[in-house]
């Protein structure tokens, strides 16, 4: 997504406060998808639920953009940060291995027509 895109987006995008650690500002989105970026990963820190610590990552694909993600998502009272990050290279070995099936899946086949 080209910087421009992603201001069009957020722009119009409902900055909601679930939590005190939701992020409310464009500015506070637009450096968190850079951080994002720049490290493969994102993390959920109680930002929608409160007691909720989740980590996702991108199913990349074959063109460069991604539509679909994966995450890990449990209780903070068992789920630290650095608990999270050690089922990170689990987690992209399995983004990678549904992206190398999604890539390999025939496109859908057209609907076929009832001649009832």
């Amino acid at each position: 997504m080209t910087p421009s895109q992603r201001r069009r987006l957020l722009s119009v995008a409902p900055l909601e406060g679930f939590t005190n650690n939701s992020l409310t500002s464009f500015d506070a989105v637009d450096a968190e998808l850079d951080k994002v970026r720049e490290q493969g990963y994102a993390f959920d820190n109680e930002e929608f639920l409160p007691g909720l610590l989740c980590l996702g990552v991108l199913v990349p694909s074959h063109n460069g953009s991604s539509n679909m993600g994966l995450a890990v998502q449990a209780p903070i009272m068992r789920f630290s940060k650095e608990k999270a990050l050690s089922y990170l290279p689990k987690l992209q070995a399995a983004a990678q291995a549904i992206a190398r099936i999604n890539d390999e899946a025939p496109p859908e086949a057209d609907e076929e027509d009832d001649d009832d």
